[in-house]
């Protein structure tokens, strides 16, 4: 068994001074420093660690400080040369759109969810996929921890949604539903400061072999 080494990041503003508050999430925190279910943690004075990390390890750590509207992801292996590594976060984006049903009235109380894609690679990512709590997803909501009310009570009444604090550069499955009536989207390549507009989403019943 390898020995763990502490792995260090200092998480900075665009402006290069360390951020005050940060959240971080990479697959397996919870086991890292507490049990999170792999839920964001916050980390005080830009001051990022993985206390006991594999040195051999790549970890693809997701950093979100909401309150400051920046965010990024990188991916840290241990370095003696380069620990702790700079880590400079971004403005984060936005996903908006109206959900409406297939009459393209607004679907009040509709439900909606947004999971971050923990990988990078391309794929198109099925419904078990979504469901499979060991997959490749994670409930972003609770990467954002305390931060979540701001994506609560979305939809509005007029089927409208706009979800903030979305993390630069990484990929996003949203999903709408309605009784057996859904809808989901994969969003790539969320740019630093954008807002990307989903438009009129629509849900609707799905084929029989897909329920």
């Amino acid at each position: 068994m390898r020995k763990g080494v502490r792995l260090i990041a200092l998480v900075v503003a665009p402006d290069g001074r360390p951020v005050d508050v940060v959240t971080a999430a990479y697959a397996g925190i919870n086991a890292a420093l507490r049990d999170t279910c792999d839920q964001g943690y916050e980390f005080a004075d830009g001051e990022f660690e993985i206390p006991d990390a594999d040195p051999e390890r790549t970890y693809r750590v997701f950093f979100v400080a909401p309150d400051k509207h920046l965010g990024g992801v990188a991916n840290l292996k241990y370095d003696p040369a380069d620990n702790p590594r700079v880590v400079r976060l971004q403005p984060t984006g936005v996903i908006r759109g109206r959900i409406g049903s297939p009459a393209d009235a607004p679907t009040e109380k509709a439900n909606l969810m947004v999971k971050l894609l923990l990988s990078p690679e391309r794929k198109d990512y099925t419904r078990d996929d979504l469901m499979d709590e060991s997959s490749n997803m994670q409930s972003y909501a609770a990467i954002l921890g305390r931060h979540y009310f701001d994506h609560q009570g979305q939809p509005n009444e007029r089927g409208e949604f706009q979800l903030d604090a979305m993390i630069p550069g990484v990929g996003y499955y949203v999903m709408a539903w309605k009784d057996v009536r859904r809808f989901s989207e994969l969003v790539w390549d969320l740019k630093p400061g954008e807002v990307r507009d989903l438009g009129a989403v629509k849900v609707s019943e799905p084929a029989r072999r897909d329920r």
